[in-house]
């Protein structure tokens, strides 16, 4: 830890006064903060959504309704804070509970203040590993379910697109097309069915002339005014 480096705030979770202070005093000398102390697995709970520590060093055995177990499922639940076991000789059934919790590490009493910091120093390195590793998975679950959507999307659309291709066998006399299945179509039907091609109707000079004479008539003697 830098001189410049902001300090860590550790919750340290310990029912014994003396244990407690010398707790405090040797993380204090390794430059952490350690602003307070819970004496119980309740205070721990309501002093860590308080404080909102980087890490929790929490006794297993504490006295109160709940123990240090209990406490750091409750905590686990809310925030997402590394936690370090304090243990002298818990049993088995209270062990196999902790392991449950996922703890970030363990220490064992009595300890060494190089255990007590290496302990530490690992469980807040796992943890900002931990939460990186997390930023990264969002993100790569964002671009997947984006990639998706996109796919999605493309595949509605090429579903949309038709094409026509090759020869169309069509009327010479009624210009009705034959399809592949050997049926006659009206133009406009086949083309709707095989494009996105809509169809107005309407009808071209030379069709005017021959079935509307008279139309052409009097549109020809109006251009000649």
């Amino acid at each position: 830890m830098g001189k410049d480096s902001i300090k860590e705030r550790i919750l340290v979770v310990e029912d014994e006064g003396i244990i407690a202070l010398d707790i405090q005093s040797r993380l204090q000398r390794l430059g952490y903060d350690v602003p307070e102390i819970a004496v119980s697995g309740e205070a721990a709970v309501e002093m860590s959504r308080k404080l909102q520590p980087d890490l929790i060093l929490m006794d297993i055995t504490l006295g109160g309704k709940i123990d240090g177990v209990e406490a750091a499922i409750i905590i686990k639940k809310s925030l997402n804070v590394p936690i370090v076991f304090l243990t002298a000789n818990a049993d088995d059934a209270t062990f196999e509970r902790a392991k449950s919790v996922a703890p970030h590490g363990y220490v064992l009493k009595p300890f060494e203040e190089r255990e007590l910091h290496i302990a530490i120093d690992v469980a807040l390195y796992k943890s900002k590993v931990e939460m990186k590793l997390n930023q990264y998975r969002e993100k790569l679950e964002s671009i997947l379910i984006e990639r998706d959507e996109l796919i999605v999307g493309l595949r509605n659309s090429l579903d949309q697109v038709k094409t026509l291709s090759g020869l169309l066998p069509i009327c010479a006399s009624c210009k009705q097309i034959r399809d592949d299945k050997g049926y006659w179509n009206r133009l406009e039907s086949y083309f709707a069915e095989h494009s996105n091609v809509e169809f107005s109707h309407s009808v071209c000079p030379d069709c005017v002339k021959k079935l509307y004479p008279e139309v052409h008539s009097h549109k020809k003697n109006y251009k000649g005014l």
